[in-house]
């Protein structure tokens, strides 16, 4: 049976080996480099989209970068990096961009991917998923707030110098790596790195999909694309709210970030192509409320979808310790059962059942007990309530228990007791083997010892009444001797 950790192994080698991102034969990394040119490439166009005016609310290149470094050895980041210059050089959206600019910026990217991919591998054991609210707050700061706020005071630079507000530019480097980080990387780590396995979905899961992106899609345009200001645009922003809490709690992670993306690209979409709800704005404004609006959803939803991954995966680890729990207890060649914080059984393991001869569901509770010899039940609760008054760890007690052919049978049962705070106990787990036989081997050697005591102490009487009787026959003998010379 495989266990949550082994399934995210899985779906590691599954990504790699999908992605080609891994130590492969040469042409399928050449296969893997050529899908990360055309991801770049369309990244980059799809951020040099907006007015040169503004910084783009994405800056979808880092995230493709940072994706390629994080999946790809070390050893091959300069090749990613050297395939990016030219489609930064020579792309058609860069021309009228000074050369000396896009030198700096593309940099500038190279360096704060570098940079947060090195830090990311290092403080994160598996750094294309989160499991953990840590490690996904470990993300946040490292890639979404620390390396693009120190990134940003190089790129204001760069852009001051070609006649932009040093603190405007500052403030929308920051919110177009921050938002790319938290939305774009997301969706490319759990979708394009780690694809979701439709063989393994039900078709109640399928269709439970499909429903979600049609609601999904329906409300993101309606919300994007209808309207304007005056007639309630604002308000109608929020209908696809109860669609992307659906995606993040029924889906995870994979579906939150996917949610996520869709809304993103309807909302960029409706921005570019000047939809009513956008109309009237400048592009700095634009790009303002676009970074505002889905930082706003971004982040709790994934907090969301991590903490129930993270519920499911702590259920799933239970359950599977329970089932080998089970699985052993089944197999032991003992009786074994345990009991909750009240005393009361809770599990039987087969070897128990076919003892009794009776079912599970009858034994559970204070059912086992009918099966305990009448004369022994309150010896046994005074031996318990001792135990548990005096926070010991464990406590052994012999007491007879009905076989399924109606014999009593002697038990030699061991608990152990399972301590909380304050020495309050949480429950136990009990142990019993029949020791009948060794009573019964117990019962003869007394007997035996008994008739032994009893035959040491006839020889014993014996050896006295024979010491005794020859003082006593010598005085009779001369008694009579003397007797006899009186007479004559």
């Amino acid at each position: 049976m495989s266990t949550p950790s082994d399934e995210l192994r899985e779906d590691a080698r599954t990504a790699q080996a999908g992605t080609g991102l891994s130590t492969v034969p040469w042409l399928t990394e050449a296969a893997a480099l050529g899908a990360f040119l055309v991801a770049y490439y369309v990244a980059y166009r799809f951020g040099m989209s907006f007015s040169d005016a503004s910084s783009a609310p994405f800056w979808f290149p880092d995230s493709v970068l940072l994706c390629a470094l994080l999946a790809v050895r070390p050893s091959r980041w300069w090749l990613y990096v050297a395939a990016a210059l030219p489609i930064r050089l020579f792309s058609e959206v860069s021309g009228g961009v000074p050369t000396w600019f896009l030198l700096t910026t593309f940099a500038i990217d190279v360096a704060k991917a570098v940079v947060a991919a090195v830090a990311l591998r290092r403080l994160l054991d598996d750094p294309l998923r989160w499991r953990t609210i840590k490690e996904f707050l470990v993300f946040c700061v490292v890639a979404a707030v620390l390396v693009p706020a120190a990134s940003a005071f190089a790129g204001a630079a760069a852009r001051s110098a070609r006649g932009f507000d040093y603190w405007v530019a500052w403030e929308e480097w920051l919110l177009g790596d921050a938002l790319a980080q938290l939305v774009v990387t997301p969706l490319i780590l759990y979708w394009l790195l780690r694809p979701p396995r439709l063989k393994t979905m039900s078709v109640d899961r399928i269709g439970e999909a499909v429903l979600l992106l049609l609601g999904l899609a329906a409300s993101g345009y309606w919300a994007m694309h209808t309207g304007d200001e005056a007639t309630g645009a604002v308000s109608r922003l929020y209908a696809p709210v109860p669609f992307l809490f659906w995606a993040a709690i029924r889906f995870g992670m994979r579906g939150a970030s996917g949610a996520v993306g869709i809304i993103a690209l309807l909302a960029v979409h409706a921005a570019l192509t000047g939809e009513r709800s956008f109309v009237g704005s400048s592009p700095a404004a634009t790009a303002l409320g676009l970074q505002q609006f889905l930082l706003l959803w971004a982040v709790p939803l994934c907090l969301v979808a991590i903490l129930i991954e993270q519920r499911d995966a702590t259920a799933a680890a239970l359950r599977e310790s329970e089932q080998r729990f089970r699985e052993m207890a089944n197999s032991a060649p003992v009786l074994m059962w345990t009991a909750g914080v009240d005393g009361r059984a809770e599990f039987f393991n087969q070897k128990w059942l076919d003892f009794t001869g009776h079912r599970l569901d009858a034994e559970l509770g204070d059912g086992w007990r009918s099966s305990m010899h009448p004369e022994d039940r309150a010896h046994y609760d005074e031996v318990r309530q001792r135990a548990v008054a005096q926070a010991q760890p464990s406590f052994e007690i012999e007491y007879r228990l009905q076989r399924t052919d109606g014999a009593y049978r002697w038990i030699l049962q061991s608990t152990a007791l399972r301590h909380g705070a304050a020495s309050a106990v949480l429950g136990d787990v009990s142990t019993a083997v029949d020791i009948t036989e060794r009573k019964q081997a117990e019962e003869i050697s007394r007997n035996i010892k008994h008739a032994q005591r009893l035959a040491t102490l006839g020889e014993l009487t014996a050896l006295i009444a024979h010491e005794v009787r020859q003082p006593l026959t010598a005085a009779l003998l001369n008694l009579d001797a003397a007797e006899h010379l009186l007479q004559t």
